[in-house]
C-alpha cells in the first residue's frame, strides 16, 4: 500500500486502558447531560401543547415522527453499519477504503433521502385520506408532517459526518451538538407559542431546525477531527453501497419488526380508537420512549471501545466491557422505572393536571415494563453490528411484531381493553425477546457460552423488582399532591435509595467490595 493511502500512525495508535476509561466517563457525562436537557425540554413542551392546543394535537406530533420512522426503515439498510465500516477502515489505516465508504454513505443518503422526502410530500398532500384528522387541524397537521419529513432528510444526510465521532472516539462532541440542537428546538417552540397563535406545526418547524443544526454541527466536527476527509463523487462506489445495504438489510427488517412491536401504537389508536386516546397513549409513550433513548445514552460511549476490542480480536476484554455497560445501563434505567412507579402519579398531577392522570400513569407503567430487561440488554445489541450476524434476531423481532399486532387487533376488536391492549401486548412480546431469544443468540454470535450474559440479566431483574418494591413502600404513605420543589426533593431521595438498594445485587462480591473501598477512601480523603 502506498504511503498516501495510509493515515498517519498517530491517528490509530492504541489508547491506554486508563485513557479509554477517561474517554468513556467524559462521554457518559456529556451524554447524560444531553439526555437531561432533552427531558427538560419535554417537560416544557408537552403541557405547553396539551394545554393550548389539546391532547389530540400532541398525538399528531408523535405520529408525525413515527411516520418518518417508517420511512427510515429503508434508510437503515444503508446506514446501520456506516460507522462500523468507516471506523474500521480508519483504524486499519486504509485511507482509500475510508474515503470510499465515507463518500458512498453521504451521496447515497442524499439521493435516497431526497426520494423518500418526495414520496412523503405526496403522502402529506393526501394525509386526510390516510389518517383521521379533526377538520379544523387538517392544514396545520399537514404542515407539521411536511416539516418533520424535512427534519428526517437533514438527519439522514448527517450520518457520514456523525460517523467521524466514532472514528475519533469523540462521542462527547456528538452529544454536545445534540445539546445545542435541543436548545435551538426549545427556543423556537417557546418563541412561536408566545409570539403567534399556537399551532401544532410549530413543533415540526422546531424539529426541522434542530435537525439542520445537527447537520451543520456534525459537518463542522468532521472537518475539525479529520480535515483530510472529503466527500468526492469519484470516491463513490456502487460496490460499497451494495455491501452496506447487504450488511444492513436485516437491520431494516429488525426495524420493521420493532415498528410492528411498538411503532404502530399511535396509528392503531388513531384508526381503531380515537384522537384523544391516541394523545393519551402518546403522552404515556413520551416517558417510556425517553427511557428507551437513555439506553443509547449509556451504551453509545462504550461503542468505540467495543469496536477497538473487536478489531484487536480480544473477546475476553470485549465481554468484560459489555458486562460493565450492562451494569451501568441496568442500574440507571432500573432507578428510572422504580422511581416513576413511586413518584409518577405526583409528577403527572403537576405536569398535565388537565388530563386523565390516573389512566396515563397506568399506561406509562405498562409501556415501561420492557425497560426492566431492555435497559440491561441494550448494550449487547451492538454485538450484531460487530459480528454482522443479525438475520435470526431480525426474524424473531418480525415474528414478535406480527404476533403483537394480531393480538392487539383482536383485543381491540372483541374486548373493551382499549388503550391498555395497545401497550400491554407490546410489553409482553418485548420482554420475551429481551430475556430469551436475544441473549442466547448474542452469545452464539460471539462464540461464547450461551449463559454468559444471564447472571447479569437475572441480577438486574431482581434489583429492579426489589428497588421498585422498596421505593413504592417508602412513598405509599406520602401525599400524592405536592409542589414541584417537594417532588424534586422526593425524586432525589428515592433515586439515591434506588441506587444504594441495587448496588449489592447487581455487582458481585468482589466488585461490591471494590466500590465500598472506593467510597471509604473518598470519604476519608
Amino acid at each position: 500500500m502506498k504511503k498516501s493511502d495510509k493515515y498517519p500512525s498517530d491517528h490509530i495508535g492504541k489508547k491506554s486502558n486508563k485513557g479509554s476509561k477517561i474517554r468513556i466517563v467524559m462521554a457518559l457525562i456529556v451524554a447524560i447531560s444531553a439526555f437531561i436537557i432533552n427531558c427538560g425540554i419535554n417537560l416544557i413542551i408537552t403541557p405547553l401543547v396539551t394545554n393550548t392546543i389539546g391532547v389530540e394535537a400532541y398525538g399528531y406530533v408523535t405520529l408525525a415522527k413515527n411516520f418518518t420512522n417508517y420511512a427510515d426503515i429503508m434508510m437503515i439498510a444503508l446506514n446501520a453499519y456506516a460507522a462500523r465500516f468507516i471506523t474500521l477502515a480508519y483504524l486499519r489505516s486504509d485511507k482509500k477504503i475510508f474515503d470510499k465508504y465515507y463518500s458512498t454513505v453521504f451521496i447515497s443518503d442524499a439521493i435516497m433521502g431526497l426520494a423518500i422526502f418526495a414520496v412523503g410530500f405526496v403522502c402529506v398532500m393526501n394525509l386526510q385520506r390516510l389518517i383521521n384528522i379533526t377538520s379544523g387541524l387538517v392544514n396545520d397537521v399537514k404542515l407539521l408532517f411536511l416539516l418533520t419529513f424535512a427534519a428526517f432528510y437533514f438527519t439522514t444526510v448527517s450520518t457520514a459526518f456523525s460517523a467521524i465521532g466514532y472514528v475519533k472516539d469523540r462521542i462527547d462532541l456528538l452529544n454536545i451538538i445534540k445539546i445545542f440542537s435541543y436548545i435551538v428546538e426549545v427556543l423556537i417552540i417557546v418563541f412561536c407559542f408566545i409570539l403567534f397563535t399556537p399551532k401544532v406545526s410549530y413543533m415540526g418547524l422546531a424539529t426541522a431546525c434542530m435537525a439542520a443544526t445537527t447537520f451543520i454541527g456534525t459537518f463542522i466536527m468532521s472537518k475539525k477531527l479529520i480535515p483530510e476527509a472529503n466527500i468526492r463523487l469519484k470516491d463513490f462506489s456502487f460496490g460499497a453501497a451494495k455491501e452496506l445495504v447487504y450488511s444492513g438489510i436485516w437491520n431494516s427488517a429488525n426495524s420493521l419488526g420493532n415498528t410492528l412491536n411498538s411503532g404502530l401504537d399511535l396509528l392503531i389508536s388513531n384508526l381503531m380508537l380515537s384522537g384523544i386516546v391516541m394523545g393519551q397513549v402518546s403522552i404515556a409513550k413520551t416517558i417510556s420512549n425517553t427511557v428507551i433513548s437513555f439506553y443509547g445514552v449509556i451504551s453509545q460511549p462504550f461503542q468505540p471501545t467495543f469496536l477497538q476490542d473487536y478489531s484487536d480480536k480480544d473477546i475476553s476484554r470485549l465481554i468484560d466491557h459489555f458486562k460493565s455497560a450492562m451494569r451501568f445501563s441496568g442500574i440507571i434505567t432500573n432507578v428510572i422505572f422504580a422511581g416513576f412507579c413511586a413518584a409518577g402519579l405526583s409528577f403527572y398531577h403537576l405536569w398535565i393536571p388537565t388530563q386523565d392522570v390516573h389512566l396515563i400513569y397506568v399506561l406509562t407503567i405498562i409501556a415501561m415494563i420492557p425497560s426492566i430487561t431492555e435497559g440491561c440488554v441494550s448494550p449487547l445489541y451492538y454485538i450484531y453490528t460487530l459480528t454482522l450476524k443479525n438475520k435470526f434476531p431480525c426474524i424473531v423481532t418480525i415474528l414478535g411484531g406480527i404476533a403483537n399486532i394480531t393480538c392487539m387487533y383482536f383485543l381491540l376488536r372483541y374486548t373493551n381493553t382499549g388503550a391498555y391492549a395497545v401497550l400491554l401486548t407490546t410489553a409482553v412480546v418485548m420482554t420475551f425477546i429481551n430475556t430469551v431469544t436475544n441473549p442466547i443468540y448474542m452469545s452464539i454470535s460471539l462464540k461464547v457460552p450461551k449463559r454468559t450474559f444471564y447472571p447479569s440479566i437475572i441480577r438486574n431483574i431482581v434489583a429492579c423488582l426489589v428497588s421498585t418494591l422498596v421505593l413504592c413502600m417508602i412513598t405509599s404513605r406520602m401525599t400524592v399532591y405536592v409542589g414541584w420543589g417537594r417532588l424534586i426533593l422526593r425524586v432525589v431521595v428515592i433515586a439515591i435509595i434506588g441506587f444504594v438498594v441495587q448496588i449489592p445485587i447487581i455487582f458481585n462480591k468482589t466488585e461490591f467490595k471494590a466500590i465500598m473501598h472506593m467510597l471509604k477512601s473518598r470519604l476519608s480523603a
